[in-house]
């Protein structure tokens, strides 16, 4: 099972991005209690393994049979049941870092496109998505 958010490149583009991830029970306990039970004074930055997150995108008559779009714009996520094949539309990131802050966190990671660096970032996430994530999950 994936959640599938959405990703903002760090360059333009006319397409529609997503991130995905294997549900991990585990993982977003971890993250609720940095959230709720740790106090920090600057940002928190875990590396997560190469491949952590995978990143989908197209345009919008391509990306929809993908990913459930009015499903991410309402709830900010999406599970998927079954994983994304790689493809040239779907594929690893690398770099990729879960970012805790007070109150928030988010994922990044980057890939290498045509010998030049490409970031994404996911949107923000507080305590009260996350936990509806758990649940539904």
């Amino acid at each position: 099972m994936n959640v599938v958010i959405e990703a903002i490149p760090s360059e333009d583009t006319h397409l529609f991005s997503y991130l995905a991830f294997e549900f991990d029970k585990e993982l977003l306990g971890d993250i609720h209690e940095n959230l709720t039970s740790i106090k920090k004074d600057a940002q928190l930055i875990f590396k997560m393994d190469d491949g952590f997150l995978k990143c989908t995108e197209g345009g919008f008559e391509s990306i929809r049979r993908r990913v459930s779009i009015p499903e991410v714009e309402k709830n900010k996520y999406y599970i998927k049941l079954n994983t994304f094949q790689k493809s040239p539309c779907t594929f690893d990131l690398i770099d990729c870092k879960l970012n805790i802050d007070n109150g928030f966190f988010f994922f990044s990671g980057m890939t290498i496109k045509n010998k030049k660096k490409l970031e994404y970032q996911s949107v923000n996430f507080d305590r009260l998505v996350l936990e509806k994530l758990i649940k539904e999950g």
